[in-house]
């Protein structure tokens, strides 16, 4: 039964574990190309696809495409560029009807984003403006004397022609009413003209003036494939139908988006593509209708040549179609302190030559005049064409309302690449290091190289955040001819909404919009804290990337690269349905031809995500005081979610073999135990073999007797081994499992038939030997008042065979308890060991097999778990196999106990007689139950003890880990057979 059940669990073991890698052993792709390896000691970090330093040339992507078995092959890669538009923060103030003379008024306003990384509010950027305004009724237009200007005419050359392009000033202008300085501009800003802006906008009765720039954080794109990204994420991959409907591979003219935009009215998208039509066709009609273009064709026509159209003179912009996605993920607030400084004064617009006022008063404080807050989370989003309107106070809440701006689309004019950096080991710890800190300028941001974005230092300044990247310019070209390329978005997507493979057991990093999560778990110190979420402030280059802001299509922004590089592609194979040697070879040979083509094929299928700890190093904490100083160091310790290379494999490795080691473990523990049952007490059987010899049986004889009585159960194991089979999986381990009983059960026999046929001949007493005179003083057995004999079952009793009148010389003598041999009963329990110490050795081997039995049970779980490793999958599959295995372990023990109770009762049933006397003999239930029970004790108990030292040297010096476990495992086991055996005692010691 035993067998049986074994093979039937490690039957439902095997089933388990193949049912959960054919389920989960495969995620969105099988293979991840890179251009040098991509794994780390077989983990693949959460960022492994945003690239490195090398890069593969797009070319490769048809090569990888050509190979037999691939099915999809999706490349992606990434660009990063500056804040694409930062000036969309306006403010409106009312016009005060009632006042008709100018009377501008100066503020100071102290303005503070403040964002949020998981720890706490931070603040992400702090500036002090001076603001110059106007909101009285006064005259707006202002004659402007042009006679001051030189007019020494300009020529341009158009298409050959030689033409005017001297400009007409109007007669009037409109005068200023707002200007705003930074009141400590930097030289950098100087240069590039961003000290100071002023403006004359009046809508609807409100003076709208527009706060700078900021120093927004990079916008993160994502290139991918879009019919090959389709194919890859199957039913999820719906949000890429604009990018393949517009025409995938290529960049368009805005006609051709226009065309396509008609076809879906409804989309929110179509005003942006109108938009930008609209802006394309308002240049071609304004330079059509301009002077130069009209002196140009006057003079094609004196020639006698058609003049070229407007649009073929200067080609129009080519754009990029992209998706763009609302920030979610980056919060960020706008605080803005407004203090009165008393009367100012705006530039004369008449005046031909004006300078901008200077600030003598920076240091003096102003009135506070109140604050003005609001959530400008949307100013993230690169790619509005719309800006945010502030009311000016003295209004209600500033709530932003969207207001026309901008032009429709982003001039493509700066890219880099970046690279997150790997953690290095510090004292065995992986350890983040930053790569220095960005910078809270705008100017950083804007023109030069993007390397400048970093900046290096201690990282103190308020509002600086720590980078964990590199960054790289990526050259770009433009069109020759004009035009220029822009991104212009066609569609959006939500990243929480979009379906991706959902199957967290064997996730693999699949793009942008599948950010890594970041927790905190422990502080600088070490000490666990409870988790929290970080959250990205540093545009995906920080400790925590962003999600994309954009898709765009790979071929079509691949046409303004100098380097037409991707960072990885994924691969993933046709005619793989299961986890079986077919399936995993399949994988395997792509990946080889791959590899022939240069490349790092990194095979992920069979990987599943693992929590991955590292340490965090130089981060700047962030402040909420503008003046105040950052701290920076150690954050802590941080998990990410790391995909484990082969955790598949692994799993059904480890699995398997815990299984086979518990199903060896059953089997021996229970051949040993069936040993120790059928060997033990060989004086019965020696005793039975005299007596079949005195009659005249020849030893040979005896031996084909007691070998019959095994038949029985040999039977009985062929036939269980044969139902074995038909339930078991893996009918080879059935059969040899089955053999190798058999032959154990074969040996058991012969052993136990050979020994129990060693009894010498007997021959019959003569009647002077069977009355012969009893010694007067024999140790073993003695009355009170009368000499002792022992007999054969262990006790010190009188021997049965003597007549009853000699054992008891006076009837009428009140009947006493004998003593035998031992002061009390406890001391005749110890005796008992000597008197039956084949009962001793088998009461010893049970403890001693069970001892060893449960600690390789406990050390097969254990070291299965540990050779599975700490990923999602392995920790479902062992859970998975974990209740049959129990099982396993469960039907050893109950061998175990049956044999035990079997080994038991057979050896009190032999002591059934004596027993019996010595009840006649004045001993109570008690006295016997005491007496057995010191017997028990004094054998388990030191075996118990002496297992657990042996079972500690033996794992310590094999080096196993897991031995306290283990060895307090099989000592309770130890006592627990004590207890059963004293159990068994109790109730056969009570039996009439």
């Amino acid at each position: 039964m035993t067998l049986l059940a074994t093979a039937g669990l490690q039957s439902a073991a095997a089933t388990a574990l193949q049912a959960t890698l054919d389920d989960h052993w495969r995620g969105a792709y099988d293979i991840l190309v890179t251009s040098k390896k991509a794994a780390n000691d077989d983990l693949l970090s959460p960022n492994t696809l945003i690239g490195d330093g090398e890069r593969m040339p797009v070319a490769e992507l048809e090569r990888i495409r050509a190979i037999d078995g691939v099915d999809v092959a999706a490349p992606i890669s990434q660009l990063v560029v500056p804040s694409i538009d930062s000036t969309r923060l306006d403010f409106a103030a009312p016009v005060d009807e009632s006042k008709t003379t100018l009377d501008p008024q100066d503020y100071r306003l102290r303005v503070q984003y403040m964002t949020d990384d998981g720890l706490g509010e931070r603040l992400a950027l702090s500036k002090v403006y001076r603001l110059t305004l106007d909101t009285t009724n006064a005259p707006r237009d202002v004659p402007v004397d042009r006679s001051a200007y030189d007019d020494q005419g300009c020529t341009t050359e158009i298409d050959g022609i030689s033409v005017d392009c001297s400009y007409e000033y109007p007669p009037t202008e409109m005068r200023y009413t707002a200007m705003i300085q930074d009141e400590a501009p930097t030289d950098a800003m100087m240069e590039m003209g961003a000290g100071s802006s002023v403006t004359s906008t009046v809508i609807d009765g409100k003076v709208v003036f527009q706060l700078p720039g900021v120093a927004l954080p990079p916008t993160r794109i994502t290139l991918i494939d879009p019919v090959a990204e389709q194919e890859l994420l199957g039913d999820g991959g719906d949000f890429l139908d604009p990018l393949v409907s517009v025409g995938a591979g290529s960049q368009h003219e805005i006609d051709e988006l226009a065309a396509w935009s008609a076809k879906r009215p409804e989309d929110e998208f179509s005003d942006v593509i109108d938009k930008a039509l609209q802006q394309q066709q308002a240049s071609i009609a304004g330079w059509k209708t301009s002077g130069q273009y009209q002196e140009y064709v006057s003079k094609k026509k004196e020639l006698g040549q058609e003049p070229r159209p407007p649009e073929e003179i200067f080609p129009p912009a080519r754009y990029v179609p992209v998706l763009v996605a609302p920030v979610k993920d980056v919060p960020l607030s706008l605080r803005v302190d407004v203090e009165g400084m008393g009367p100012g004064e705006l530039p004369d617009v008449a005046s031909a030559y004006w300078a901008v006022p200077t600030i003598d008063n920076a240091g003096v404080d102003g009135v506070p005049l109140g604050s003005i807050t609001a959530d400008v989370q949307s100013l993230l989003d690169p790619f509005s064409t719309h800006a945010l309107v502030l009311p000016w106070l003295g209004e209600s809440d500033a709530v932003p309302e969207t207001g026309e701006q901008g032009y429709a689309g982003a001039y493509l004019g700066q890219a880099a690449r970046s690279t997150m950096t790997p953690p290095v080991p510090r004292n065995g710890v992986p350890t983040l290091e930053p790569t220095g800190y960005l910078g809270t300028s705008m100017e950083i941001y804007w023109g030069g190289d993007p390397s400048y974005w970093i900046q290096m230092g201690e990282g103190t300044v308020a509002g600086a955040q720590s980078a964990y990247a590199t960054v790289k310019a990526e050259q770009l070209q433009q069109p020759s001819d004009g035009g220029g390329t822009f991104m212009l978005p066609i569609a959006g997507f939500d990243a929480d909404a979009i379906p991706l493979p959902d199957d967290p057991l064997s996730s693999v990093p699949l793009g942008a919009y599948d950010p890594a999560k970041t927790t905190l778990v422990a502080d600088a110190s070490g000490e666990a804290i409870e988790p929290v979420d970080l959250l990205p402030v540093a545009g995906g280059l920080g400790l925590v990337g962003a999600r994309t802001s954009a898709i765009a299509d790979i071929g079509a922004l691949s046409e303004s690269l100098n380097d037409r590089d991707v960072d990885a592609v994924r691969v993933r194979v046709s005619g793989v349905d299961r986890y079986d040697r077919g399936g995993i070879a399949k994988v395997g040979a792509v990946a080889e031809e791959i590899e022939g083509l240069g490349l790092a094929a990194t095979i992920v299928a069979g990987s599943s995500p693992q929590t991955m700890a590292l340490a965090v190093d130089g981060y700047a904490f962030g402040t909420t005081d503008a003046d105040g100083v950052q701290n920076v160091g150690p954050l802590g310790t941080v998990e990410q979610q790391w995909s484990a290379l082969g955790a598949a494999a692994r799993l059904g490795t480890s699995v398997s073999a815990a299984t086979l080691a518990l199903l060896a473990t059953v089997i021996a523990a229970t051949l040993a135990l069936f040993a120790v049952a059928s060997l033990s007490s060989p004086a019965t059987r020696r005793s039975e073999a005299a007596t079949l010899r005195s009659v005249g049986w020849p030893r040979g004889r005896i031996v084909r007797w007691l070998l019959a009585e095994q038949w029985p159960a040999l039977a009985a194991v062929l036939l269980a081994g044969g139902l074995a089979a038909l339930l078991a999986a893996d009918d080879a381990l059935v059969l040899s499992t089955t053999a190798s009983v058999v032959f154990a059960v074969i040996v058991i026999a012969v052993v136990r038939a050979v020994v129990g046929s060693s009894g010498e001949r007997m021959r019959l007493a003569t009647a002077d030997e069977l009355v012969r005179e009893r010694p007067e003083d024999r140790p073993e057995v003695r009355w009170t008042n009368a000499p002792d004999v022992q007999d054969h079952a262990g006790y010190g009793l009188p021997d049965e065979s003597m007549p009853e009148e000699e054992v008891v010389r006076d009837s009428s003598h009140p009947r006493r308890r004998m003593r035998l041999g031992a002061e009390s009963l406890v001391a005749f329990g110890l005796r008992l060991v000597r008197g039956d110490a084949g009962n001793a050795i088998g009461n010893a081997a049970a403890v001693l097999i069970v001892m060893a039995t449960t600690a390789c049970f406990v050390l097969s779980l254990g070291l299965g778990q540990a050779e599975a490793g700490t990923s999602l999958i392995a920790q479902y599959g062992t859970a998975q196999a974990l209740a049959p295995q129990l099982a396993l372990g469960v039907v050893g023990v109950i061998a175990g106990v049956l044999l035990t109770i079997l080994a038991r009762a057979q050896a009190l049933h032999r002591r059934r007689r004596s027993r019996a006397v010595l009840r006649e003999l004045g001993w109570v239930g008690s006295d016997i139950r005491r007496a057995e029970r010191s017997e028990v004790l004094v054998v388990g108990l030191p075996a118990a003890l002496l297992g657990c030292y042996l079972l500690w040297f033996a794992l310590d010096t094999a080096g196993l880990a897991g031995i306290d476990t283990a060895v307090s495992a099989a000592l309770v086991a130890g006592l627990a057979v004590v207890a059963l055996l004293l159990v068994t005692t109790r109730k056969a010691a009570t039996a009439p």
